[in-house]
């Protein structure tokens, strides 16, 4: 491909060889003229197509490289344990045993200052639909079961106000999803499915409501994506995943690893514990008795609404109909 600065070099001589033959012969002016316009308009396109050729090369390069960025960071969430592993998520959900009075006071959460960061374009990555024998059932240790009645956690919302699971239930029953965050491509994709037929689940009677770690102005981001309808809350210090059994803890290795990825869950949350969600949906009754439940250890794999909708038709049919 040729050098685009080599060829206005090239240009430029030629203008000069052909200024001293036009005042050097001065009979064949016009056929240097006619010849020098020539030379300009291929000397155009050639340097044109250059760099058409150029900005199309770099282009394709570039996406190249972000495809095989997200790759390795789909990797990375396998291997730095962000996929919800059994081990890690089992370890996270057990009961803490009976604490002995302590000598000293616990140090409080860390935070981390700063902005919220932009979730750029809205990114998603389409997701593996649940199979139908896997629908409403919780892996071991991990969620609140069905007719348990679930802690009354609070919540943020998006203006920094708290909101507990009572306030949330006090009308009608409650979708309530629990999502990694708004830097998860899986994520987003399931908030964008839910927006889109948020018709659809209110004809059945119920709220919704997503909950993730991110801080509020990071759930702001998500919610401008899609114009999200229902609710994004924020929990910050995961206390309500605590309670709801859905805790998976990310280590510092794989913390760091997808630092170098641009991926800061610190700036997300607010927060270094870098705990984020077990993907998992409940259906809470106005008591906070859960009617339907489901998670997966696999982040990539979640419930559609197609499938969905049926399962939840059907739970409601038997609570009674719609409120």
């Amino acid at each position: 491909m040729p050098n685009p600065d080599i060829m206005i070099v090239v240009g430029v001589v030629v203008a000069l060889i052909g200024g001293l033959l036009f005042i050097r012969y001065p009979r064949w002016r016009w056929h240097i003229v006619i010849g020098g316009l020539a030379a300009a308009g291929i000397g155009v396109f050639v340097a044109w197509y250059t760099l058409f050729r150029i900005d199309d090369a770099t282009y394709a390069a570039d996406k190249s490289a972000a495809e095989a960025q997200q790759a390795q960071i789909d990797d990375l969430f396998d291997e730095a344990g962000a996929g919800a592993g059994p081990a890690a998520v089992t370890a996270a959900a057990a009961p803490a045993p009976t604490p002995t009075p302590p000598t000293a006071a616990a140090p409080a959460p860390a935070h981390v200052d700063g902005p919220a960061p932009k979730l750029v374009g809205g990114r998603e990555k389409a997701l593996t639909p649940t199979a139908p024998e896997a629908l409403g059932t919780l892996p071991e240790g991990v969620g609140v079961a069905v007719g348990a009645v679930v802690p009354d956690a609070s919540f943020l919302r998006l203006d920094g106000s708290s909101v507990k699971v009572s306030e949330l239930t006090a009308e009608r029953p409650l979708l309530l999803v629990f999502y990694r965050g708004g830097w998860c491509p899986y994520c987003n994709a399931q908030v964008h499915e839910f927006s889109t037929g948020y018709p659809r689940l209110r004809e059945l009677g119920v709220d919704v409501a997503f909950a993730s770690v991110d801080r509020p102005d990071a759930g702001a981001v998500t919610k401008a994506s899609w114009e999200v309808p229902f609710p994004l809350l924020g929990d910050p210090e995961a206390t309500a995943h605590e309670a709801f059994h859905v805790v998976n803890a990310l280590d510092q290795a794989g913390y760091d690893r997808l630092m170098g990825f641009g991926l800061d869950v610190e700036q997300w949350s607010g927060e270094k514990h870098h705990k984020i969600a077990v993907p998992a949906i409940f259906l809470l009754d106005t008591d906070r008795t859960v009617l339907w439940a489901h998670a997966a250890l696999d982040y990539k794999v979640r419930p559609s609404l197609d499938v969905l909708l049926p399962a939840l038709q059907a739970v409601m049919a038997r609570r009674g109909g719609t409120d």
